[in-house]
């Protein structure tokens, strides 16, 4: 991978690593395990075995979704290209949460696509295992990308809950190469339509 992603990089930039998730919304080194373990936080459910061990430990590991709502899942400055993207979810039909993207504050998105899709297994509700180069699925829902997805001001990314259920668990990691001189190369698109 590192051969492939070398080509979004001049010869002289140092591209810096970094990583978005429950724990670190922002993405800002060291910006982890920074949630207070506050047990009256009803957006910390889960968070009863380590209420009292205090800030600095890891008391977010994922979102919830209500029916209907949508989560912003990552906000990064450019230039940047995001190199993977992990979900997972116990929602009963993956294909129920939409990923949207949106690249130099387009206000329509350059992916818009239900999970399942994105992830290569949106033709059907039941789970299945998917192996390749650009994504993988393994079993229960464990969704992961590579497709390299560059933009050169600004990059947002969004999960939207087309469901009628509470999604209890939504956790996500979103890995992203920042720097300054990214070459010009093709963004990432993708739309999903269906005739059922």
């Amino acid at each position: 991978m590192r051969e492939i992603l070398g080509a979004f990089w001049s010869d002289n930039s140092r591209p810096i690593t970094r990583q978005i998730s429950a724990e670190n919304p922002t993405g800002k080194h060291g910006g982890g395990s920074k949630v207070n373990a506050n047990s009256e936080d009803i957006s910390l459910p889960h968070l009863s075995p380590s209420s009292d061990l205090g800030t600095g430990f890891k008391v977010r590991p994922y979102i919830q979704l209500e029916p209907g709502a949508s989560i912003e899942i990552a906000d990064i400055a450019g230039p940047a290209v995001v190199t993977g993207f992990f979900i997972t979810s116990n929602i009963s039909n993956i294909n129920l949460l939409q990923l949207q993207c949106y690249w130099n504050r387009d206000p329509l998105p350059a992916v818009d696509v239900p999970v399942g899709a994105f992830f290569g297994t949106g033709h059907s509700v039941q789970n299945y295992d998917l192996f390749s180069h650009p994504v993988s699925v393994a079993p229960a829902n464990g969704c992961t990308s590579y497709w390299a997805m560059p933009f050169e001001i600004h990059g947002r990314m969004t999960i939207t809950n087309n469901s009628s259920e509470f999604v209890e668990i939504i956790a996500y990691r979103i890995t992203y190469e920042v720097g300054t001189n990214m070459r010009k190369i093709p963004k990432f698109y993708a739309h999903y339509s269906s005739t059922q």
